[in-house]
């Protein structure tokens, strides 16, 4: 029991180290950068669509990576015709996910979205794009961590805190 105190109180101490680091914005660290796959930085296979309802059709049920962008209200440019590459139109990164199913998670975050984007939702007069590339499902839990590391979005909560614990100590 005591033993399951200590490393509840070691887990919650590094956490509460770890959330007052985090930062939010582009990271400053080339070496973050340079952890982006060049087929993924290159950016030819992205693509983007006003995350709306209606939308839902032109997002492909495959597994991928997302990045969820808006402009500052009143600074909304149309997304140019033939947009594929995320890092040339980038404006600012809300959130970035996985899925095993793209257009189920656009149309989860259409109808019933996490409170961050429901506020950006609001804050951005609806509207956000929703960029995506498809990535096989066992490579899009290391790209979403390297991109949460590299783009710091508001809307993700915890940038990839992982730990391991060993065996039990007795006190």
């Amino acid at each position: 029991m005591a033993a399951r105190h200590l490393v509840r109180r070691v887990l919650v101490t590094v956490a509460t180290s770890f959330l007052r680091k985090m930062e939010y914005g582009w990271s400053l660290d080339k070496s973050t950068w340079n952890k982006i796959p060049a087929a993924v930085a290159k950016g030819h296979r992205w693509r983007a669509v006003h995350l709306t309802v209606g939308n839902h059709r032109t997002v492909p049920q495959v597994s991928g990576i997302y990045v969820v962008c808006a402009a500052p209200p009143g600074r909304r440019a149309p997304l140019p015709a033939g947009a594929h590459d995320l890092f040339r139109f980038l404006y600012s990164a809300i959130y970035v996910g996985r899925s095993d199913d793209l257009r189920r998670r656009f149309v989860e975050h259409c109808n019933s979205p996490k409170e961050e984007l429901a506020q950006s939702q609001e804050c951005f007069d609806s509207r956000l794009d929703f960029w995506f590339i498809r990535e096989p499902s066992d490579t899009i839990a290391a790209l979403e961590s390297v991109l949460i590391a590299c783009l710091g979005p508001q809307a993700n909560r915890i940038s990839g805190i992982r730990g391991t614990l060993g065996q039990p100590v007795p006190a």
